[in-house]
């Protein structure tokens, strides 16, 4: 019935359907994830519940917290590297099932981290991360190939962004009115508070009828691939991808690292009210969501793909200069973590959805979005795990987290401006628009066609 309804409802009354739930869907996840995170666990010496096992030759050793998140990640980039086959085969009258099941999973392994010894807590962290990572694929593909793809992409990307914030502040908030629930608690009961809407927002997200014939015109179809087709993805684009991958991977370690340590970086300047960082966060999320949102207007796929590298390059220069300002004191650490927060997800974002989506819009290939997501995804996480074991084993010692984040910022901005450029000039070479000006052109002969392809 609601299939039937949104087939024929105005194409303003779908992007407002699809856009909501898509991003409770996500929004929701992030309350089975992150809110084990707010807190920082420090009465709990890891030498009492591993022994030497995480000491190591320099003397220094993981913090309790640090293992954890340790924990989670890993499992989440597992999960990712599995996701570059499992979503990219998935056919679409499973995604549903597959999103109740997994989001049940991890509510499971958050109810065994409350109760298991602490020695096999990360351990249940480790099993909530294998599911929970399958979830933005799952949910992505319901939105690529549209002709409201960046509308529906720009909701989705403001989901994770304000929801990391705002579920740890849901977590402390039940810690406060019910004083009794204790630290590994927690999770659990967050994460039951945002389970009834996610399994009421998946089930009427699967319900939105597939892309129509002129979204297919306009946006390529998007089918699944198997292995062939994915061999043939990575070895025809590889210069252009490539570059993209490494960059994402930085954005993804510094994103990571301010996500899981925000609360941290912001006590290392002073600021200790809980609601600081959900602020900063819902500041970014609705600007990237207008900004992106935007997009939307640009019909011509290579213009919007054009559009996509000037946006990464913007906040990354954005991240960049807001960063000398912090260090030479001319903002406060309020205004460095919005700013550098909204340049990074100024870069970070687009890579979630709306290149991809206008990539494979222009090169007309078998292909889908989350086929390439995953593969950035755990080359992005792997780069995390590594950034989590050097900030507590080989960063110079009184290097706190405000000061690892400024380092990162360095790195991430200046490196990823070259490779956005680099990849940019690659696969301006390799892409072909056959509706550029969002029509399918027709009995036109290759000369004509050619030029109004590459015509500004």
């Amino acid at each position: 019935m609601i299939k039937n309804w949104l087939s024929k409802a105005p194409p303003t009354v779908f992007t407002i359907y699809t856009t909501v739930c898509a991003f409770c869907v996500y929004f929701c996840m992030y309350g089975l994830r992150k809110p084990f995170s707010g807190i920082g666990y420090d009465g709990h010496n890891p030498v009492d519940y591993f022994g030497e096992l995480f000491v190591f030759d320099n003397g220094r050793s993981l913090k309790f917290k640090a293992i954890l998140i340790f924990s989670q990640v890993v499992g989440y980039t597992l999960s990712k590297f599995i996701g570059i086959k499992f979503i990219s085969e998935l056919k679409s009258s499973h995604r549903l099932v597959a999103i109740l099941s997994f989001v049940a999973f991890a509510e499971f392994t958050l109810l065994l981290f409350a109760i298991l010894p602490h020695q096999w807590k990360p351990i249940a962290l480790f099993l909530n991360g294998l599911p929970l990572g399958m979830i933005w694929g799952l949910v992505m593909v319901f939105l690529e190939g549209r002709k409201t793809s960046d509308v529906l992409g720009a909701g989705l990307c403001c989901s994770f962004i304000m929801a990391s914030g705002i579920t740890r502040s849901t977590g402390r908030w039940l810690m406060t009115v019910f004083e009794n629930m204790g630290e590994f608690w927690m999770p659990f009961w967050t994460g039951l508070v945002y389970i009834i809407p996610l399994f009421l927002f998946a089930w009427l997200l699967a319900q939105i009828p597939p892309p129509t014939e002129e979204d297919i015109r306009e946006r390529a179809k998007r089918e699944p691939m198997n292995r062939s087709d994915r061999f043939h993805f990575l070895k025809t684009y590889r210069l252009g991808f490539i570059p993209i991958v490494i960059s994402y991977i930085l954005f993804t370690i510094i994103r990571s690292y301010r996500d899981d340590f925000g609360s941290d970086i912001f006590k290392d300047n002073g600021i200790t009210a809980s609601a600081a960082y959900a602020t900063s966060e819902t500041i970014i999320g609705f600007v990237i969501a207008i900004l992106l949102g935007c997009l939307i207007l640009i019909r011509n796929n290579r213009k919007g793909l054009l559009f996509n590298y000037l946006i990464i390059i913007s906040g990354l220069v954005l991240a960049l200069v807001s960063n000398c300002m912090f260090v030479q004191k001319s903002i406060d650490s309020f205004t460095w973590m919005v700013l550098i927060g909204l340049g990074l997800y100024m870069a970070y974002v687009p890579l979630q959805c709306f290149f991809f989506d206008r990539l494979l819009a222009c090169l007309r290939t078998t292909a889908n979005v989350a086929f390439l997501i995953y593969i950035a995804d755990f080359s992005g996480y792997l780069g995390t795990l590594f950034i989590l074991l050097y900030k507590d084993l080989w960063a110079p010692k009184g290097q706190n987290h405000s000061d690892v984040m400024v380092d990162l910022v360095y790195v991430a901005s200046v490196t990823g401006i070259g490779l956005i450029i680099f990849s940019f000039v690659t696969f301006n070479r390799q892409t072909k628009d056959p509706v550029a000006d969002g029509r399918q052109h027709r009995g036109d002969d290759w000369t004509k066609r050619l030029r109004r392809i590459t015509r500004p």
